[in-house]
């Protein structure tokens, strides 16, 4: 890819916003949902296109000039330049994904965060990934969003800079409605823990997402776990494709061999509209366009060349 001169009017049109580039909470919530609805999170170079590489002149123009979508390292790294550019206070920090198969997390740096400082408070965006925000990092305090509900919690042990990041638990519905996974109630307002026992049942109403540190890391930290991603044949990204597209109070996921379009029906229940299942390479293809409206542009070997596994 040749060099491209990187414009903010020109990001701004690619994902489609339109409105105030003041540098204020609001507006950073607005930014975040458009570039998660017009650009999406998609793992598909790493089976048969380009190697991904964290620089932002070339991410710039795969994203913005040649409007394509990327993974965490492109997109966060590039709404990182944006946010910069207009303003905000901001810096990237490093994630481990908790692996539900090993009950562990992966290695460091398997995904990159922003934390946003705005009126002394943190703030975490995550368009290449689940949250929109923005979501204040404070302990227990829940986030709600039309699709899930999300908190950031101290990890014992640690200092202030390191949390988990956690999901509420959702009722999941069919198509017809019938209950297929029953989630808990939703929680109040944080008041405390009554006791012990009561603070170990509300634990188990969320799941960890991922460890994260705040602590300031620059683009070039995360080059080794970009290249971990695409080299290591039994890890996550090369043993499932990974797509998403999110749509306010709609999102589609292409997740290992099946395409499932869900409903939110609020941020603790979600309704399976379809569930698809995929079988070779071209259907792959058709997939992108149909759910995604996304041209590969290049041939995907997935199946075709397809390792087994799914360690992180």
């Amino acid at each position: 890819m040749s060099s491209v001169k990187m414009n903010v009017d020109d990001y701004l049109e690619r994902i489609n916003y339109t409105g105030s580039r003041e540098p204020t909470l609001e507006n950073l919530g607005a930014l975040s949902l458009s570039h998660k609805i017009h650009v999406p999170y998609t793992s598909m170079d790493i089976f048969g296109g380009e190697r991904i590489v964290i620089n932002l002149d070339v991410i710039y123009q795969k994203v913005v000039t040649n409007k394509r979508g990327g993974i965490c390292y492109e997109l966060n790294s590039l709404f990182m330049w944006l946010l910069q550019n207009l303003g905000y206070q901001v810096h990237c920090g490093q994630g481990a994904f908790f692996n539900p198969g090993t009950n562990g997390f992966s290695i460091p740096y398997y995904h990159i965060l922003l934390f946003v400082k705005i009126d002394g408070e943190y703030y975490i965006p995550d368009p290449g990934w689940v949250i929109v925000g923005p979501m204040k990092v404070k302990h227990m305090e829940p986030h709600v969003e039309t699709h899930a509900m999300y908190r950031s919690r101290n990890i014992p042990g640690e200092d202030d800079c390191w949390y988990f990041i956690e999901r509420h638990k959702k009722t999941v519905l069919d198509a017809d409605g019938n209950v297929l996974k029953q989630g808990p109630a939703p929680p109040g307002v944080p008041t405390g823990y009554c006791n012990e026992e009561c603070a170990k049942e509300e634990s188990s109403h969320w799941s960890s997402l991922f460890r994260m540190s705040m602590e300031p890391k620059q683009l070039d930290d995360f080059i080794e776990c970009c290249d971990h991603h695409q080299d290591y044949e039994k890890g996550l990204l090369r043993t499932h494709m990974i797509m998403h597209r999110f749509e306010k109070d709609r999102y589609i996921v292409t997740f290992g061999e099946n395409v499932t379009v869900k409903e939110s029906l609020g941020p603790n229940t979600d309704k399976i509209l379809s569930d698809i299942s995929l079988h070779d390479d071209d259907e792959v293809h058709e997939a992108c366009k149909k759910y995604y409206n996304y041209n590969t542009k290049h041939k995907i070997n997935f199946f075709s060349n397809k390792p087994q596994n799914n360690g992180l």
